[in-house]
């Protein structure tokens, strides 16, 4: 994706002036377009010349057909909307003329000596007419297509078509891996917009409990607590969009005014259930926007230093003092030793806390730091003594300092530590 050659732009709806303004801005040399009519339409194609040759063999107000001639020496894959079947047995009723045009569509496929990809899921993936058996129509226009090459570094690789929920045609899942499924963590929790959520916290926190063996106990307790309580409108999604996909699958086979009242229905429960799911994702996103606030990066050394915040001022109960050497300091700072020297306190991890992004990446416990900012209250007094101990001198605790850690590689198949980002 880092170094497309050829941009479509389909359903535009804007005029040519704009289209060529578009050209110089991202900076393709090759420019192709077919103008919008009043507010519809539009498609605007950009290619490097640089790089792929482009001739034109055809506009029409609703296609260009284009000749592309590029030396590829890389796998591909091709998956898009063709709006063509290979037979009739891909879509329901026609005539001699498309029996024509399903020949010269597998013709191509053939002639280009690329492959299908096959599918699961409902046989076709367009459908028009849901309202009655009489004006329905369906067939398979979208498809993958690959070279051998894809082939062979993808084997286990299907596309899988989707529920259509929202439009006429079916999305495609590409899985490149095949059946596996992804390995699962602990998820980030979610819910903290949920109006029981802060009840729930001061009724299970314990402040008597080591923090690191509690945090996982408690881990458990959110788990269920969000499949009981919180996550009841993510299971009736899923539990809609596997009825929904059974039964249009289940209409390519014998179609019925029952199954299509049923379809009908269960996209209409589907609607409203998406909807608790928007208003759900913008209480999160109001409480994600009002902490993050402006953000400041805070450490430690540097805030001692330079701030004057009645912050720091000494805590109630003053730990053991830090010997600092003096004779490791920069003249300019010998002012502010005792500033350095003095103990942490509750005040500063809070500062820190309260100075951290809410939504960074969670650890492997799953907790993200809104947690610890938006429940300090109830939760400050074993946070506070863990990290006070850990700050003068005590041992870590097994587990507190797990992260996840994710190699890039610098190069080509890697096999050194060297050639790995973190």
């Amino acid at each position: 994706m880092n170094q497309i050659s050829i941009i479509a732009l389909i359903e535009t709806h804007l005029d040519g002036e704009r289209a060529a303004s578009l050209c110089n801005q991202i900076q393709y040399n090759g420019h192709a377009r077919v103008d919008a009519r009043g507010h519809s339409g539009g498609i605007w194609l950009y290619w490097k010349k640089n790089e792929v040759n482009v001739d034109i063999l055809f506009y029409h107000h609703q296609h260009v057909t284009i000749k592309v001639s590029q030396s590829l020496t890389e796998p591909w894959l091709l998956a898009d909307d063709f709006n063509e079947t290979t037979s009739l047995s891909e879509r329901h009723g026609g005539n001699q003329e498309m029996q024509r045009r399903c020949d010269q569509f597998k013709n191509c496929i053939e002639n280009t000596s690329i492959i299908d990809l096959g599918y699961s899921g409902a046989k076709f993936t367009w459908s028009r007419g849901r309202e009655s058996l009489e004006t329905r129509k369906t067939a398979r226009l979208d498809r993958g297509l690959r070279d051998s090459l894809w082939r062979t570094r993808f084997s286990d690789a299907f596309v899988q078509h989707l529920p259509a929920i929202s439009s006429d045609h079916s999305p495609l899942l590409i899985k490149t891996n095949g059946l596996v499924s992804p390995t699962r963590g602990t998820k980030p929790f979610r819910f903290l917009s949920h109006e029981e959520f802060e009840n729930f916290v001061k009724e299970k926190w314990r402040n008597d409990t080591p923090i690191v063996p509690f945090l996982k106990t408690f881990a458990e307790d959110l788990q269920e607590w969000n499949k009981t309580v919180f996550g009841n409108i993510f299971r009736k999604k899923g539990h809609l969009w596997s009825r929904i996909a059974g039964v249009q699958k289940t209409l390519v086979e014998r179609s019925n005014k029952y199954l299509l009242r049923l379809e009908y229905r269960l996209r209409c429960e589907l609607d409203k259930v998406l909807a608790e799911e928007e208003e759900l994702w913008f209480k999160n996103l109001d409480w994600k926007l009002s902490a993050m606030g402006t953000e400041t990066l805070l450490i430690f050394i540097p805030q001692r230093l330079f701030g004057e915040s009645d912050l720091y001022k000494a805590a109630d109960e003053p730990p053991p003092s830090i010997n600092l050497p003096k004779n490791c300091f920069p003249p300019n700072l010998a002012s502010d030793y005792e500033k350095l020297m003095r103990p942490f306190t509750t005040q500063d991890i809070k500062a820190i806390i309260s100075s951290m992004s809410p939504y960074k990446t969670p650890g492997p416990d799953g907790f993200q730091v809104i947690f610890f900012q938006h429940h300090w209250d109830t939760i400050q007094k074993s946070f506070c003594e863990t990290a006070l101990k850990i700050l003068h001198g005590q041992n870590i605790p097994e587990g507190l300092n797990e992260t996840f850690l994710i190699l890039i590689p610098k190069v080509d198949r890697p096999k050194m530590v060297s050639e790995l980002d973190i």
